[in-house]
């Protein structure tokens, strides 16, 4: 198996009739607004909801394989904040498959850049092989608190 490219997206639907992919506003960065005197150091973002898409190929579309995906999401100071793994399965007779992992909300603890680090795992490979990394970049807007 061969990971081709990953994106990260607010969303992503595939067409049932044409099976055409559409991938809707990719994420590179998002602003978080936070009042003043509010703590920065952990800020839970309920409502985002978004996508990670892979597409996977491979040569020998002769037998069925099982892959695994594994997804690292790692903070600006470089620690690893959560893990998520998304097994698939390429049946016999396909060539290619696009593995969609949909995702509510996201944990932040410092403005910056958080990187999600793709890893692949799949036929005759024991371990996984880091295949990609995607970059958001956070930035956090303080918001002036408002009395009536």
């Amino acid at each position: 198996m061969k990971h081709v490219w990953s994106i990260l997206c607010q969303k992503s639907m595939i067409d049932q009739g044409t099976n055409a992919l559409s991938l809707i506003d990719t994420l590179e960065e998002i602003q978080v607004g936070v009042e003043k005197d509010k703590k920065t150091d952990k800020i839970t973002l309920q409502g985002l909801s978004y996508d990670l898409v892979s597409y996977i190929v491979r040569d020998n579309e002769k037998i069925a394989e099982r892959g695994e995906i594994n997804i690292n999401l790692i903070d600006p100071r470089k620690k690893v904040i959560s893990t998520f793994k998304q097994n698939f399965e390429m049946a016999k007779g396909i060539k290619r498959m696009r593995v969609q992992m949909k995702f509510n909300g996201l944990t932040i603890s410092s403005k910056g850049r958080y990187v999600f680090e793709v890893e692949l795992k799949g036929g005759k490979d024991k371990k996984f092989s880091k295949v990609t990394e995607l970059p958001l970049d956070v930035e956090i807007k303080i918001i002036e608190n408002i009395k009536s």
